[in-house]
């Protein structure tokens, strides 16, 4: 049964809805509901659904609204109840929404097991963030959602894709390392 709805709902999805719009906001919102439920289900149905989209174009409108959806998927991580689940939620989100090929082919490693790397997660996560398709709006809305988690991986993830300004330099210029500074990584 499973094997049949993970081909056939995105397929229904996408053919009866009356806009992209419909499709992204239902299966953003029943990805968040049912992730407990059936995981690896919703995962799939949820990456087939993204690669039907994509096919048609649809990249950019994939990028708007998982980003659009971003902080209620990062307030799962708050809880420590739900931090791995939340992480591997964030993680399967991004890796489907990847316009890359190379970065979707770990959506299959990151949904055999219910556990994910921090690795992984910051790679899809970084991809997600530079991807051609965000916008400076986009990367805004990015950059709130992760910016209050404390804690690995949130931490290196900050560090490592949203631009953090020098207080020291007025003009709010990202800071620049000097030589020095340099040699001493």
């Amino acid at each position: 049964e499973a094997a049949a709805l993970k081909e056939v709902i995105p397929c229904v999805l996408v053919d009866i809805s009356a806009s992209v719009d419909q499709v992204l906001a239902f299966i953003l919102g029943e990805f968040m509901r049912q992730i407990k439920a059936n995981p690896r289900l919703i995962a799939y149905i949820l990456f087939k659904t993204f690669s039907l989209l994509r096919e048609q174009g649809h990249q950019a409108l994939i990028v708007q609204w998982v980003t659009t959806c971003l902080p209620n998927y990062t307030q799962l991580s708050t809880s420590t109840s739900n931090s791995n689940n939340s992480l591997w939620t964030l993680t399967t989100l991004f890796l489907a929404a990847s316009h890359l090929p190379e970065i979707r082919i770990l959506f299959h490693e990151c949904t055999t097991k219910i556990h994910t790397d921090d690795t992984i997660f910051i790679l899809a996560a970084s991809e997600f963030y530079h991807s051609p398709f965000m916008t400076e709006s986009t990367q805004k809305i990015f950059g709130q959602a992760f910016s209050t988690l404390k804690g690995e991986p949130f931490s290196t993830l900050n560090q490592l894709v949203l631009l953090k300004k020098d207080p020291e330099t007025p003009s709010g210029e990202p800071h620049k390392p000097t030589t020095r500074q340099v040699n001493k990584k």
